[in-house]
């Protein structure tokens, strides 16, 4: 559905653009959005417990997830494009925020598989970071990048913040007492925010960043893709070679990292660390990639964010090549891979935008929830690394492989990665893609 202004846009003197408003209001809500992550870690023990299972059943109920991503992103993405973030930022919140507070009441896995991945799970997923990743890109054009950034880095805030405040009170309280405050603190700080949130700076009479005149100017967006002249519907866009060279670099970025950050300190005691060694590198990456993201995010909206994505991979190429090599007491040269793993993780929010700027707004919500269904195929990298080390007793092998493949990713985007074709003139029913 084409954004169209309700008023005329003019941008009174003085004013502000409300865009801003929900920058700030969407980084409180994602730092909520946190709330299950911290729920998976502080209460895997005791839900382990609490069903009778061990930590592989466990696991692998959390990891579906990922894949109910996939199924439901194209169609959280078409309501994203037709009703706005505004819907799906409230259902979320009611289910996630809901599905917490009953799960202390659960006593078997079954029910906890389909309490999780029907309530929490969905809700969480839908009505969080997926739906700011279109707030951040139907608001803003010249500082979409940035704007990505800032909602990446307070989940990670409110991560920092989270875990330990519901550790401190599964401790104090025990953990059914915690996770219904989680569900509490969801339904009664969170929800009420969610009004803020508008559909589009057009429907309020003003335009992306707060422009007078139209977001496609002579910086921004316009440097990537100036022969926009229609944004491109789902179906132009999966035709084009653009759309799938996207595609595979989120697949090389998320699950290369994905993988080796779930399972960092098996690999470090493996090569001679303590665990407590592990944990701490993993620590230091989580510091490290926020302050990255923050960094990134500014310069992606000043610079070809083609080439930041290459040197993504290539930082991620050589991170594998060093973890590959590290002996116990290279601990230089493990502050050095954190530096390199978690410059590739800074790279979301400009893999987030370059979808804006290649396809524009108007069905961003269909063609990102669409590539989260293609980009499942990276939840075989976590299984390829612990299977291939139960075989070997070695990482050497799926190591290898992903900084090969980290650094093809980087030969691909660098030299076929370039805006689309302009699409052909359509009719107003396959606006709808």
């Amino acid at each position: 559905m084409a954004i169209r202004p309700t008023q005329t846009a003019v941008r009174v003197p003085g004013g502000h653009y409300y865009g801003w408003v929900i920058v700030v209001v969407g980084s409180v809500i994602n730092g909520f959005g946190s709330m299950n992550q911290a729920v998976s870690s502080v209460l895997f023990l005791p839900l382990t417990a609490q069903l009778g299972v061990g930590h592989g059943s466990l696991a692998f109920a959390l990891s579906l997830a990922r894949l109910e991503t996939g199924v439901i992103g194209p169609v959280a993405g078409w309501v994203l494009d037709r009703r706005g973030p505004r819907l799906l930022m409230t259902i979320g919140c009611l289910m996630g925020g809901t599905g917490l507070m009953l799960l202390p009441f659960v006593d078997n896995y079954l029910m906890f598989v389909l309490l999780y991945m029907g309530l929490i799970s969905v809700g969480f997923n839908i009505g969080f970071a997926f739906s700011l990743q279109q707030v951040a890109n139907v608001w803003f054009v010249r500082h979409r990048t940035r704007v990505l950034s800032i909602f990446s880095f307070s989940i990670r805030a409110g991560r920092a913040i989270l875990v330990p405040l519901l550790a401190l009170a599964t401790a104090r309280y025990g953990w059914q007492t915690a996770t219904v405050g989680a569900g509490i603190a969801v339904l009664v700080f969170v929800l009420p925010l969610t009004a803020f949130v508008k559909h589009s700076p057009e429907a309020i009479g003003q335009r992306p960043d707060g422009a007078v005149e139209p977001p496609l100017g002579a910086t921004g967006a316009s440097r990537v893709a100036p022969h926009l002249s229609h944004d491109f519907t789902l179906r132009e866009g999966m035709r084009t070679r653009t759309y799938w060279i996207i595609v595979f670099s989120t697949v090389v970025r998320t699950s290369l990292t994905g993988a080796v950050q779930g399972q960092l300190i098996p690999i470090v005691v493996a090569k001679g660390m303590s665990q407590a060694a592990g944990a701490g590198y993993l620590g230091l990456w989580a510091v490290v990639a926020s302050g990255l993201l923050l960094a990134i995010g500014y310069a992606a909206d000043r610079t070809s964010k083609v080439t930041l994505m290459a040197t993504g991979h290539v930082s991620s190429m050589c991170a594998m090549l060093l973890l590959l090599f590290v002996g116990p007491d290279d601990w230089a040269l493990m502050l050095l891979f954190v530096v390199l793993v978690a410059f590739q993780e800074g790279m979301a929010p400009a893999n987030l935008s370059i979808i804006g700027d290649m396809f524009g707004r108007s069905s961003f919500g269909r063609i990102n929830g669409m590539m989260n269904t293609f980009t499942t195929v990276g939840v075989l990298a976590p299984p390829f690394l612990g299977y291939s080390y139960d075989r070997t007793g070695d990482y050497s092998l799926p190591l290898a492989t992903f900084a090969a493949i980290a650094g093809f990713g980087a030969v691909v985007v660098l030299l076929f990665l370039r805006p689309p074709s302009r699409p052909a003139p359509v009719a107003a029913a396959d606006l709808l893609g």
